[in-house]
């Protein structure tokens, strides 16, 4: 009896290590396999950006780039995280709005400033995972400088970006509450569309 309980033993402890080296080679891989989705979806990106950057006028750039921002940025939390406390206060309308508004801001920006090919590019250093989610490092190479771009996804989506360790999100916080705090929030949605009606005026 003695001797069985003790091959039972054994055979559960090679159970328990066996199952637990299969959790952690699947973690493993559900890893790699995030990895290389946003390391994809970030390069897919990039393609996009160097195909309008070939295009003339602003419209057909911008027609281009919305559907690419609209499925890769997690504009919602990008919004939520701008307004901080004041997204709060909004109802759901008003949070949907000001998410709406906030994407046509970031298309604007992209079909206003990536208006001319002159022979960038872009390369991909490294994916790493994060807490939550993965950090893809990149750099935009131009003819007289480069420029790293680190995008932060979580979920399959971008909600923040860095230009050589500046944070995107952070800045925008930043301008919004100050906006905010010195004028109301009614200013800040007021600033956002003339920032939209001066990038399509030519």
């Amino acid at each position: 009896m003695r001797w069985r309980a003790m091959h039972t033993l054994a055979v559960i402890i090679v159970m328990v290590f066996s199952s637990s080296a299969f959790s952690a080679e699947a973690a493993a891989q559900a890893d790699v396999k995030r990895s290389q989705d946003a390391r994809l979806l970030v390069e897919s990106f990039h393609n996009s950006l160097l195909a309008m950057m070939k295009t003339d006028g602003y419209e057909a750039r911008a027609q281009l780039i919305q559907p690419v921002v609209s499925t890769l940025f997690d504009v919602q939390r990008i919004a939520q995280v701008s307004l901080g406390r004041t997204w709060r206060t909004l109802d759901e309308n008003s949070q949907g709005e000001f998410t709406k508004l906030l994407e046509r801001v970031i298309v604007a920006t992209y079909a206003d400033r990536f208006d001319g090919f002159t022979g960038q590019k872009f390369e991909t250093d490294e994916v790493k995972q994060s807490r939550k989610g993965q950090v893809v490092r990149t750099h935009l190479h131009g003819k007289d400088q480069s420029v790293r771009l680190d995008y932060f996804l979580r979920n399959g989506k971008v909600f923040n970006i860095a230009a050589d360790g500046v944070s995107d999100l952070s800045l925008r916080r930043a301008d919004y509450a100050n906006i905010i705090k010195s004028q109301g929030y009614e200013a800040l949605r007021l600033e956002l569309l003339t920032k939209v009606e001066e990038a399509q005026t030519p």
